[in-house]
């Protein structure tokens, strides 16, 4: 079958003058005059393989031979069945040439998460954006411009021994673009404490972007320099999913690239229908456009040179004949002409809708269906004889639509692979084969685990049922998360299982709970980061899940553990589901310590969902103090505070009548920020109150230690910052009047005491330094700045300890970045005793 479609998809018949078209555009691109060209047609038209069909077209004609790399930099082309919906190329380890121009592919999917297509995407843009560093670096040792490789503060320089001791060429730009990513995460985590969680994400997006945006600067701009630059393809397919950020990125791009007439071109997928719809919010201009449409709109009335808008309809019939003969040269012209009608026939579906009937794909279906089944439709059995008049009768009188196709596929497959299939498609329409493998081994009947895993890379290829979802730095052979290829083949599947109802029954049972137990062993926990010097690295085994099969996993056990009936749900069903809602707020929250981005807004509607689900509050044998804090504080910096406050208020409720004394505290002190934030002053005093005294009577009761004593620091340092927030000179606190410098000082005493009682630490030393740089905050506040000299001298001495001892971490960084701002301020200020 692989061979009879290869043939077909390299020839792309009836496309030559939208292929001409592209061409055409490239060539403008690369002569510094960027395009910008939209593919619009319904689905199945064969826009995906119109672009495909420019790689191709580039990889072969713009893409010169070498000795030692016959088939240049790129591979040739798209040609398997497995790859037809790829947007990115294999790409093999030999050795390669200089680049002659950069592909890059991002495929958008519907309510896929944010960043999710350029996350997928961002390892092949390193792959190739190491070889252009390292070419670069060739071309001009001195490029100033180019001395921190994408913006990210790696040198050029740094990655020399890497690329001299790489054993192949995908080490090499595995091994270099891991030191980026690295460093980029040490910057994300670098976090002012005063900084709230939604604006750091906001922060750490915005940096995430730039960085793309200098990668994809670094093939565009010469700078100023000798360095070459290469041209820059940017496909991005079902466009009409793509999410903000990435399109806040091609915005950004795109006006670079015109502002500096940089090589680029953008070829985008999109659906006609969809494109229409979302023009009906067209905006005045292109800084306030939510969708591609409309800011492609505002580009072809700014600059229409630049900008084509290509229909991608209906393929002529002539060319559909040639697709028929690519794959049945046997046929007879009536027959051949009996497919393109049926296929054109089916305009509509059973709503009356049209589709993509008559589609290239419609037909591809057809005759799939067709090739499955030989003995049934054509002669002596034979693909390459002609149909029977038995399958001319069946074409006419059983295919009425795409669905019907599709079944009549599923139906002539073997068995065993219906029977594989139909436990994928009870998951839905993204499937874990391990859960599958986990399930069959829980039931006595089902597949056997191997004979399963080859089954299912049989329904990938050849048969084109499923497609794995490649994950970034994770080998691309790992065959566990997959995907349906649409929604109707997983549609078809679960309406025509291939065995009884009892069995559907008994796997669904079983992968509810599959996945409970998954949860219970910790499976879905947050996998330990560990590293040197203050590099965290994901370490993820051969047998764990990766963070998107996690957080896959998760949302189908919360849909499976969900109460249906929540009146009449137990409480172990409420303690499952409101452990799964956690764990993945806990995996949406925690990205940058695996290079993954922060999901906050998927974070924030799982935190809602948790805190509607129960709202006269969950339980604690439900779900345990911490993990609700949790939410809490997700909810409280997404500015949810009511429902924060709530969540807070019922466990408030719940440990008054325990001797958790500390937890107790923990949740007045949560309290009293949400109650802070919302304005409400006066009651957050009272509970701050609250917090110390619990904290005092810990010390009073179980003894020093340096977690009760630095609570007990913690608990003045707020209780004295809300004093200067409601202007209270004085404050009495168990029969004794205090002001806010009181507490300060006494706080900072603790934290001394914690020094010499307990001995030196990173945590400790930091802690003091925190609290004397609130004294130089304070000073300068109170516009006394030699009031500032000491403190800031003592942060400075505390600083440079930590960096002796060896214990400098990121935040080092920043609180020195912020001590010599100080110093510098003080220094510039006349009033101040310079001499000090």
């Amino acid at each position: 079958m692989e061979d009879r479609f290869k043939t077909l998809r390299e020839n792309c018949y009836g496309r030559r003058e939208l292929q001409e078209t592209l061409q055409q555009k490239y060539d403008l691109a690369a002569a510094d005059a960027p395009q910008f060209v939209v593919l619009l047609g319904p689905t199945g038209f064969g826009k995906t393989r119109l672009a495909q069909e420019l790689y191709r077209w580039l990889a072969t004609e713009r893409d010169p031979a070498t000795p030692d790399c016959p088939h240049g930099y790129w591979p040739d082309s798209f040609v398997s069945d497995r790859e037809k919906d790829s947007v990115n190329p294999r790409f093999d380890e030999i050795a390669k040439p200089k680049i002659p121009f950069l592909w890059w592919g991002l495929r958008f999917r519907e309510e896929a998460e944010p960043w999710e297509a350029l996350n997928e995407s961002l390892h092949w843009l390193g792959v190739h954006s190491v070889q252009m560093a390292q070419h670069r670096e060739m071309r001009n040792q001195d490029m100033a411009a180019w001395y921190q490789l994408f913006g990210m503060g790696v040198t050029i320089a740094g990655l020399v021994p890497i690329l001299s001791t790489a054993t192949n060429w995908i080490s090499l730009a595995k091994e270099a673009y891991d030191v980026v990513q690295r460093n980029a995460e040490r910057s994300a985590k670098q976090i002012d404490e005063r900084e709230s969680v939604a604006a750091a994400n906001a922060r750490i997006n915005a940096e995430r972007a730039q960085q793309i945006l200098n990668t994809l600067g670094m093939f565009l701009d010469s700078q100023g320099s000798d360095a070459s630059t290469v041209p820059v393809v940017l496909m991005l397919d079902d466009a009409h999913w793509m999410d903000a950020n990435a399109l806040q990125i091609v915005r950004q791009l795109w006006t670079q690239a015109t502002a500096n007439h940089q090589k680029l071109l953008i070829v985008a997928t999109h659906w006609d229908d969809e494109w229409k719809l979302h023009l009906r919010g067209n905006t005045a201009n292109e800084r306030g456009a939510q969708k591609l449409a409309q800011f492609v709109s505002y580009l072809s009335s700014d600059s229409p040179q630049n900008v084509t808008l290509a229909s991608v309809g209906p393929v002529a019939t002539t060319a559909l004949r040639k697709w028929v003969a690519c794959v049945f040269p046997a046929l007879t012209e009536q027959q051949s002409q009996l497919l393109i009608d049926k296929a054109r026939a089916l305009e509509q579906n059973a709503d009356g809708d049209a589709t993509e009937a008559g589609s290239p794909r419609v037909l591809e279906e057809m005759m799939k269906w067709l090739l499955e089944r030989p003995n049934r439709f054509f002669e002596d059995g034979d693909c390459n004889g002609k149909l029977l008049p038995s399958a001319i009768e069946e074409i006419q009188t059983t295919i009425h639509d795409l669905r019907d196709i599709v079944k009549q596929r599923f139906l002539g497959l073997s068995s065993d692979l219906r029977l594989t299939l139909g436990w994928s498609s009870l998951q839905g329409l993204r499937f874990l084969n391990e859960l599958s493998f986990a399930v069959a081994e829980q039931l006595d009947f089902g597949p056997d685990k191997r004979e399963f895993a080859v089954l299912i890379q049989r329904a990938e290829d050849p048969h084109g049922w499923v497609e794995r979802l490649r994950q970034q730095n994770i080998d691309p052979g790992r065959f566990n998360l997959c995907e349906f290829r649409s929604n109707v083949f997983c549609e078809v599947v679960q309406n025509n299982l291939d065995f009884p109802r009892s069995q559907e029954i008994a796997i669904r049972s079983a992968i509810t709970e599959t996945l409970n137990i998954w949860m219970l062993e910790g499976r879905f926990d947050c996998p330990q980061s560990v590293g040197e010097n203050g590099n965290n690295e994901l370490r993820i085994n051969d047998e764990d899940l990766t963070i998107p099969e996690r957080r896959d996993a998760l949302r189908m056990a919360i849909t499976r553990f969900r109460p249906v009936n929540p009146t009449e749900a137990m409480s172990e069903d409420w303690s499952r589901y409101g452990s799964a809602l956690v764990r993945l707020i806990q995996i949406d929250t925690s990205g940058p310590l695996w290079g993954e981005p922060i999901f906050w807004e998927q974070a924030e509607r799982t935190a809602i969902e948790f805190a509607n689900a129960r709202p006269q509050g969950w339980p604690l044998e439900a779900v345990e103090v911490s993990q609700q804090i949790l939410v809490a504080d997700v909810l409280r910096d997404m500015h949810e505070f009511d429902l924060a406050f709530s969540i807070l208020e019922s466990l408030n409720h719940q440990l008054s009548r325990t001797e958790i004394a500390r937890t107790r505290a923990l949740v007045a002190e949560r309290l009293a920020i949400v109650s802070q934030r919302r304005g409400d002053l006066a009651d957050a005093m009272v509970l701050y109150q609250e917090s110390l005294g619990l904290c005092r009577g810990i010390v009073t009761e179980f003894g020093r230690s340096p977690q009760s004593l630095r609570d007990v620091s913690v608990s003045l340092d707020k209780t004295a910052d809300m004093m200067r927030a409601l202007g209270l000179g004085t404050l009495e606190i168990a029969g004794e009047t205090y002001q806010a410098i009181d507490l300060y000082v006494e706080s900072l005493g603790l934290r001394r005491g914690i020094v010499t009682e307990f001995g030196r630490s990173p945590e400790s030393l930091r802690d003091i330094f925190v609290s004397q740089s609130r004294f130089v905050v304070l000073a300068i506040a109170d516009e006394q700045p030699n009031g500032a000299i000491e403190p800031l001298r003592e942060c400075l001495k505390i600083l440079d300890e930590i960096e002796a001892r060896g214990w400098a971490d990121s935040r080092t960084v920043a609180d020195r970045n912020w001590a010599d701002s100080m110093v510098n301020a003080l220094l510039n200020n006349g009033d101040s005793d310079e001499s000090s």
